[in-house]
């Protein structure tokens, strides 16, 4: 069995449920292999928000970026759906805006 991608229309799907919250503009998301990256641009850099990495082809895994840019694992597992109500509800100041 292949190993889990991120597609096209995975990222068109986060990306639309992005634009349908309201107050994320600020966010973009990119593949990158199997993941799913949740991203603001600022002064012409990237700065990670989370990432959602594929471990089956309907379930993501949720990590958060550390200040060392390495990405920190959570216990959050799920649909697409699921992982975004997290992102939204327990993780939102993460995703918040930069000031």
């Amino acid at each position: 069995m292949p190993a889990p991608t991120a597609d096209a229309t995975d990222q068109a799907n986060l990306a639309d449920l992005l634009r349908r919250h309201g107050g994320l503009d600020h966010l973009q998301v990119r593949r990158h292999g199997a993941s799913l990256v949740l991203y603001t641009r600022s002064e012409d850099v990237n700065i990670n928000r989370a990432r959602l990495t594929a471990v089956s082809r309907t379930r993501w895994r949720l990590d958060m970026p550390l200040h060392t840019g390495r990405w920190q694992p959570t216990p959050f597992v799920g649909s697409l759906i699921d992982i975004f109500r997290v992102l939204t509800s327990e993780l939102a100041p993460w995703i918040a805006p930069l000031d």
